[in-house]
């Protein structure tokens, strides 16, 4: 029971491993650029297809994959609670958006993580100067604990913090979490399935935002499981407008369940 277990848990953090080599520089921009952090295991098919849709229908914006498991590679399971090695991935994390920000002053950059990449992206944020600016902090089924302290990713992002959970997550980051710990290390249920606790500074509670699945959320194919935030239409309808210039979630005019217009074309 508890070894189908673990396999059920570590195939819903992470499926198809990533390989060995580490992660390129922090590539080029346009007017902004997004990077996207995997789960624990590394990238997927799921989160490549957002880094796609990204690049195909957000105007003036380029993505990619971040896949911080190729430093220092160790085991699946490891990638959740080597802690120690998890803080030196951030900082590799921190350094590359650093030397990105110096070659792209004027660029809108968005950061977005899935699951045990959001923890690598709050460590990133402890290390990044006080004065860093990203436009929006993304989270996914973040394997993060509900109360952990979020103010120096709040304070780093000019839109804040966006946060999407679903308690129908519970295999893997409720018991899966309770059991093997999140990436913060605490042995509890997930802010991927409760939502974050709002920090009691105002200020910083105005900026975190938080979407809860729903029933409703089927439709966009979105069942509510742990890999549901990479069903396409659920990624165009309430992903994709995140990352557009302007803080709307809805683009005027769009018809949220067609297929949005590619970059310099008409369909």
């Amino acid at each position: 029971m508890v070894r189908n277990f673990v396999g059920v848990f570590v195939c819903g953090l992470a499926l198809f491993g990533a390989g060995c080599a580490a992660p390129k520089a922090i590539g080029p921009a346009l007017a902004g650029h997004a990077i996207i952090l995997p789960g624990i295991g590394g990238n997927n098919p799921a989160v490549a297809r957002l880094a796609k849709m990204i690049n195909n229908e957000v105007e003036d914006l380029s993505a990619e994959v971040w896949d911080w498991t190729r430093i220092e590679p160790t085991t699946i399971l490891g990638d959740l609670v080597d802690a120690k090695r998890n803080r030196r991935r951030a900082k590799v994390l921190a350094g590359q958006l650093l030397a990105w920000r110096r070659n792209h002053p004027n660029a809108r950059l968005y950061v977005t993580a899935h699951s045990g990449g959001a923890g690598i992206v709050l460590l990133a944020c402890e290390t990044l100067p006080a004065d860093f600016k990203i436009e929006r902090i993304v989270f996914l089924a973040a394997a993060l604990s509900p109360q952990i302290d979020l103010s120096r990713a709040i304070q780093r992002s000019r839109r804040g913090v966006f946060n999407y959970y679903s308690s129908k997550d519970s295999w893997v980051l409720g018991l899966g979490t309770r059991l093997f710990g999140t990436t913060d290390r605490a042995h509890s249920k997930s802010a991927g399935l409760v939502g974050f606790d709002l920090p009691d500074d105002p200020r910083l509670a105005a900026k975190l935002e938080q979407l809860a699945w729903e029933p409703s959320m089927r439709k966009s194919g979105n069942r509510g499981g742990h890999m549901g935030a990479f069903a396409p239409l659920f990624i165009r309808t309430h992903l994709l407008p995140l990352f557009e210039l302007g803080a709307n979630r809805q683009v005027e005019g769009n018809d949220p369940w067609g297929k949005r217009p590619k970059k310099g074309g008409s369909g």
